[in-house]
């Protein structure tokens, strides 16, 4: 059986926390102009659910 060693996550290296941190803002800002038309109003969870990641 091998062992399974816990490894601590660094979500701040990750391209993801870092597309976030830089574009996030701008996407929220400009969503209901150039997204809202296409694709609906933006749910209140997703600003929320990544505000925590970035948190």
């Amino acid at each position: 059986m091998v062992d399974q060693v816990y490894r601590a996550r660094t979500p701040k290296a990750s391209p993801l926390w870092q597309c976030l941190t830089r574009h996030f803002d701008a996407f929220l800002k400009d969503y209901e102009e150039r997204y809202h038309p296409r694709y609906g109003f933006l749910r209140p969870i997703i600003p929320e659910v990544v505000n925590k990641f970035l948190d």
